[in-house]
């Protein structure tokens, strides 16, 4: 967890800098005060809690280079109101209602008076939005009627009252926010999950990812999750020489080579974590991929390491 509190305009982009992307700070008062809460979980997604006094930011071209992160931030006001300016577009939000933002092309951002808000990043990819649609979700006003806003506002002040999340919370509490995320984005261009075959395919592969260890994975229940047909998953996959079930197996045991290789964990217990009921079914599984048993892999990465 990353907590910074500025008083000062340099001060301020310092922070901003640490905890979300370089801004650049302008009309600050001599009395600015800020804080920033940061709390960092899965797969590139984090979450902040801002509270400040009235200023403005800028997210200028000078400030964006090739470590952009390739991501958008979704800001949800819990008091006070952001005025948001980009790509030709200007928006107020006000407490409850959310706004997206990518970090990826200029921005401003002016905040009138005492604002407490939450950013959550999320990367494109897991936000299953078609990269090409991005544009449309920012700097676009979503009301505080809207559900997946409510949820993830009450989400967020659940996960920031935590001191810091138990190690084994941070996948679901990431499948959460992204889950919610993606349904906001869904929500605000009136989309469904991309269907093109390249975007889809995407969209489907985040989601597997995301449910390895979930041993009810496969092609039927990724298109339940993305409301398309099983053929489509298949056609999707197809569209880029992989066949669904393949390629699920070859990412678990992919998976279970990081644990075999990073972690002392029972062959047994890396089966179960990378969604294997039985731990033959997976030995089989991961010699057949990897040419040796796991057991022998785990020698053979432990000789390697001391070498």
């Amino acid at each position: 967890m990353l907590h910074v509190v500025s008083q000062r305009a340099d001060e301020w982009e310092a922070a901003s800098a640490r905890a979300v992307v370089p801004l650049r700070a302008d009309a600050m008062p001599a009395d600015f005060r800020g804080s920033l809460l940061r709390q960092d979980f899965a797969d590139g997604v984090w979450a902040v809690r801002t509270h400040s006094s009235p200023h403005t930011l800028a997210r200028t071209a000078s400030l964006i280079d090739s470590s952009a992160s390739d991501g958008v931030l979704l800001e949800i006001d819990v008091s006070g109101t952001t005025r948001v300016r980009q790509s030709g577009r200007e928006v107020v939000v006000g407490p409850g209602q959310a706004v997206f933002y990518d970090t990826r092309v200029p921005y401003s951002l002016s905040f009138p008076g005492d604002n407490v808000s939450y950013l959550l990043h999320v990367p494109i990819e897991l936000l299953e939005v078609a990269p090409g649609r991005v544009g449309e979700l920012t700097a676009r006003g979503i009301g505080e009627r809207d559900a997946g806003v409510r949820l993830l506002d009450g989400y967020l002040r659940l996960v920031f009252g935590l001191e810091a999340p138990a190690p084994e919370l941070v996948e679901p509490i990431t499948r959460t926010l992204t889950e919610l995320a993606g349904v906001i984005a869904r929500s605000a261009t009136d989309a469904s999950p991309p269907r093109a075959a390249g975007s889809l395919v995407v969209a489907l592969q985040a989601t597997a990812r995301r449910h390895l260890a979930n041993p009810e994975l496969s092609p039927e229940s990724l298109a339940r999750h993305h409301h398309v047909s099983v053929r489509g998953v298949y056609a999707a996959f197809a569209g880029v020489g992989l066949a669904p079930a393949a390629w699920i197996r070859a990412q678990r045991v992919e998976r279970a080579r990081g644990l075999l290789r990073r972690t002392s964990m029972r062959v047994d217990d890396v089966a179960l974590a990378v969604g294997f009921r039985e731990t033959s079914t997976f030995t089989r599984a991961f010699r057949r991929d990897a040419g040796m048993s796991p057991g022998e892999f785990r020698l053979r990465a432990a000789g390697e390491s001391r070498g």
